[in-house]
């Protein structure tokens, strides 16, 4: 009775041990699965940006996301070994259980044999019921032999079951095992590529330290032609605004007409990107760059590098407040969003115009590589005259 008592405890606390890792795991593979998700588009976009050109900070940008990535699934990769290791102890843990409680059902199915041998040796099971000196005891007779069978075959399903029980444990063992040392496979070669990409940076770097004045010269070009495309922007959203107030007005009722996408602050952290496939090259606001000295990004918005011919589209329903010219930018799309914005620069082959309804999902231009084989644009939104850091907003690609 001990025994039982005992092994029913120690089943219930594999059970909740299987059921806690069984949700850790999940989690894990989800992460996994994102990460992995995440270095394949990386590893793309670079090599559709490293066809044409060798080093440049969007490219080392873009390098660095990516050994970031290999750095969390390395990490992630880690932790689920650990997890696998844990179902593979708690597996071994519920076998050698199984196995137990086998061992002692079968000596009690043994035991019954016995019993009944012992009864068909002595005397048969009619003279057993006959020998009784009352009726009252021939039908407890009775009914002990039919209980004993009864008992007797419980035991032999129950050690079948355990038994069978036990074969899609080993199996499940099998199977955690196998995926424990494709784990440690894909670990393996994580660290490989990991290793490989840690000296690619090292060389861009290198190359890059020995361009300072070029790369302080450019990005002083750049952020120049940001300042540019950021007056336009303000122009034309104090524009939007004194129109509205006008009108306001002239209705003289005090009251605003409602606009379009009025549920754009509600979609917070789930917008769609404005292209299918491309990767965040610069991120919003000012970065001082941690290897390269007198380096310094600013960044009204995020820079997307994507491929040559993708589709930039519209994350939201609105108005075409203004399509912009800007030197050095190309083609400017500013979409109102209610009391938001979003702006799409650096664009060709705009098919919009001002004050046309747009929807989201609709093209608005495209991206084209530049002389540096890079083919990226840029992003930005607006609440009012404030910039908000669009990787806030953007849900998953």
């Amino acid at each position: 009775m001990k025994g039982s008592s005992r092994f029913l405890i120690t089943s219930i606390l594999v059970l909740f041990l299987a059921f806690l890792f069984g949700q850790t795991r999940t989690d894990l593979e989800k992460r996994l699965e994102s990460n992995r998700k995440e270095i394949r588009k990386a590893i793309r976009v670079l090599e559709e940006t490293r066809l044409k050109q060798s080093s440049s900070l969007q490219a080392l940008s873009l390098l660095e996301e990516q050994i970031n990535q290999r750095t969390r699934l390395l990490e992630t990769l880690g932790k689920e070994v650990d997890v696998i290791s844990s179902q593979i102890e708690l597996a071994n843990k519920d076998i050698s259980i199984l196995n137990a409680e086998i061992k002692e059902m079968k000596l009690e199915f043994s035991r019954l044999l016995y019993q009944s041998y012992k009864m068909r040796r002595k005397q048969s099971t009619i003279y057993f019921l006959l020998s009784s000196e009352n009726f009252n005891q021939v039908f407890k007779r009775l009914h002990y032999i039919r209980d004993l069978v009864r008992y007797r075959k419980k035991q032999l399903r129950l050690i079948v079951a355990k038994q069978e029980e036990n074969s899609r444990n080993v199996f499940k063992l099998i199977q955690r095992k196998n995926s424990k040392m494709s784990l440690l496979r894909e670990q393996q070669s994580a660290r490989d590529a990991l290793s490989n990409d840690q000296v690619k940076i090292a060389a861009m770097l290198e190359e890059l330290s020995g361009r300072a004045a070029e790369l302080d010269r450019d990005l002083k070009r750049r952020r120049k032609i940001e300042e540019d495309l950021e007056k336009e922007i303000r122009a034309a959203i104090a524009r939007e605004m004194a129109e509205a107030e006008k009108n306001r007005k002239k209705q003289g009722t005090g009251d605003v007409a409602i606009v379009r996408g009025t549920t754009f602050e509600r979609n917070k952290g789930s917008i769609p990107w404005p292209v299918k496939f491309g990767q965040v090259s610069q991120k919003f606001g000012l970065h001082q760059h941690p290897k390269l000295k007198n380096i310094t990004t600013e960044n009204n918005g995020i820079n997307i590098t994507s491929r040559d011919g993708e589709i930039v589209r519209c994350v939201f329903d609105g108005t075409v407040s203004a399509v912009l010219e800007i030197p050095g930018m190309h083609q400017s799309v500013l979409v109102k969003h209610d009391k938001y914005y979003t702006v799409y620069a650096n664009l060709h082959d705009v098919v919009v115009e001002r004050g046309q309804q747009v929807n989201r999902g609709d093209k608005l231009g495209i991206v084209r590589t530049n002389d540096e084989g890079i083919a990226d644009f840029h992003f930005e939104i607006w609440q009012g005259s404030t910039k908000l850091n669009p990787e806030d907003w953007l849900g998953s690609m």
